[in-house]
């Protein structure tokens, strides 16, 4: 059985839900725990300066509207990115932009503003109890490791994200986007996973070593 089998054998048929809200999460294993367990939080609250739309005080969150793939948030992080599901939280729907508005980026005015029309951003915070689940384009990652050996470094992040997960006794149901059926999606056997990963991906081929040697 190839490695994109396997995958496809551990994941199974789930409900698409168009009401969630997602926001990409940092490969970084420090950032993941951060958020895992004490929320997402504004550049402010990080300690960090504001950047883009965002600015200081407000957190970017995508949804799945149905919008074609080319003009949509949603679909440029769930193809590239792991995503917390977030759900029941207030948000404020972002405005076309317009050139005035970048004056109101690092303001707490909700008045935001974003080039994508399935764009909404949070106030501040976003604590845990808000998570519903997480996504990640598993299926397309490992068919992208198994024809050219690409994404290794996505599925170690994911990889990582489920031993914290295990850590801090996170139950956040797991969720594959790459094959958006209708209204399905597919969920990640976890433990499935881990024991693929060890078995397939974990160790470096005769071939990845030498490469590695030879920089």
């Amino acid at each position: 059985m190839s490695l994109i089998e396997e995958i496809m054998s551990i994941e199974t048929s789930s409900k698409r839900y168009f009401k969630w809200y997602y926001h990409a999460i940092p490969e970084e294993t420090g950032a993941i725990k951060s958020i895992l367990s004490e929320g997402i939080k504004c550049r402010n609250l990080l300690g960090q300066k504001g950047a883009g739309f965002n600015g200081n005080h407000f957190i970017s969150l995508s949804k799945d509207m149905g919008i074609d793939e080319n003009f949509s948030a949603f679909h440029s992080f769930r193809r590239c990115a792991m995503n917390i599901i977030i759900d029941n939280i207030k948000v404020h729907k972002c405005i076309d932009y317009l050139p005035f508005l970048h004056l109101l980026a690092n303001t707490r005015l909700p008045i935001r503003s974003s080039g994508f029309p399935d764009e909404f951003q949070a106030y501040e915070i976003i604590k845990p109890d808000k998570f519903v689940g997480i996504q990640c384009p598993l299926y397309y990652w490992t068919k992208g490791y198994e024809e050219n050996g690409d994404y290794k470094y996505f599925l170690d992040a994911f990889k990582n994200l489920l031993i914290i997960m295990k850590l801090i006794e996170s139950r956040l149901p797991l969720y594959d986007y790459s094959r958006l059926q209708g209204a399905s999606i597919h969920q990640i056997n976890s433990d499935d996973f881990l024991t693929i990963y060890d078995r397939k991906i974990g160790e470096l081929s005769y071939e990845e070593k030498r490469l590695l040697l030879k920089k």
